[in-house]
């Protein structure tokens, strides 16, 4: 009970609004550096597909490497990347299709990631 009045506190002062716009800014700048970086640095054998806003990505991988093993390899980086496949019962989703977040990474991670990336894709 003591849960329910205290998120009826935070929406009525508008602590839930300030928290809600805090984590909009905080993802449209991450999503912003991970667009730079995408089109920064070019590799033609990655196709980007990045959102203006939110905390998903995604990219298509245009050569012959498997997406299992970029998966894989990366994992053992830190960097996590996801099939998005097991996301959906249909599964007419693009096999080199890979799925990314940036909601558990900062600036300087995601720019990182994002070479570590270009240089296994070649």
């Amino acid at each position: 009970m003591g849960s329910i009045r205290a998120s009826s506190h935070q929406i009525k002062s508008g602590m839930f609004d300030i928290h809600t716009k805090k984590l909009r800014e905080v993802y449209s700048k991450r999503m912003a550096c991970l667009n730079k970086c995408v089109k920064t640095c070019y590799n033609s054998n990655i196709i980007w597909h990045v959102p203006t806003s939110g905390f998903f990505a995604s990219f298509e991988v245009v050569n012959s490497t498997h997406t299992d093993y970029i998966i894989n390899e990366l994992k053992s980086k830190n960097i996590l990347l996801t099939d998005p496949n097991i996301f959906y019962l249909n599964t007419n989703i693009p096999k080199k299709l890979i799925r990314l977040s940036v909601s558990r990474t900062n600036i300087i991670e995601i720019e990182k990631g994002i070479n570590k990336i270009f240089t296994m894709i070649k």
